[in-house]
């Protein structure tokens, strides 16, 4: 007699459910989401998802956690070397750009959720994602000063605020669909390119 295929291991069945928050997160939100759909879409019962997560807001949280390690490991994907500062934020903003592409789900729970704030615990981890993502790009800067790739007196706290704040309104923008943004269907990456030119120029940030 045949057995029966055995299904998913409790790991696998994890990373099911939580790709299946991640989407239906990114499509509805936050408040609009239920584990009832986010359970459908993984093939289990909402049961099933409470059980490996406690509730939604913990799912959220684990998402939104997910999302970030996905993104940040995407960023350093295929970057030169540090001690080529220019060319590794170039990269780097490159990355994001094309991960915001590749992963919009992913990318409106990180960026576009603002109804979560309200909530303490969540709002303590969309600050730790951030505050995260702004150490990576400021500690690159850092470094790059610290071997004199750029100029001792440059305004690197600034810079690394411009270029997330550039990020996030840009995921906007790419997310509205504007043509003059999106270049016809085709993503200008060198957008990011000019930003990165005219920030880390001698005279940027000087008082």
């Amino acid at each position: 007699m045949a057995r029966t295929p055995a299904g998913p291991g409790p790991e696998e069945r994890k990373k099911q459910i939580l790709e299946a928050a991640i989407e239906v997160f990114g499509q509805k939100g936050y408040g609009n989401a239920t584990a009832v759909e986010i359970g459908e879409k993984a093939g289990v019962s909402s049961g099933t998802v409470f059980h490996y997560f406690g509730n939604k807001k913990e799912l959220f949280r684990e998402a939104l956690r997910n999302c970030a390690v996905d993104l940040r490991a995407a960023m350093e994907r295929g970057s030169p070397p540090t001690d080529d500062i220019k060319t590794f934020l170039k990269m780097t903003s490159r990355n994001f750009f094309a991960y915001l592409l590749e992963n919009p789900m992913k990318v409106k729970i990180l960026f576009h959720s603002p109804e979560t704030l309200a909530d303490q615990d969540i709002k303590y981890e969309y600050r730790r994602v951030m505050e995260d993502l702004y150490q990576f790009v400021y500690s690159m800067l850092e470094g790059a000063r610290n071997r004199g790739e750029l100029p001792e007196d440059l305004y690197i706290q600034g810079i690394a605020e411009y270029m997330l704040g550039f990020s996030f309104f840009t995921s906007y923008l790419s997310f509205l669909g504007i043509e003059w943004f999106q270049g016809g269907g085709v993503f200008r990456f060198t957008d990011g390119d000019y930003l990165i030119d005219y920030l880390t120029r001698p005279q940027a940030g000087r008082a």
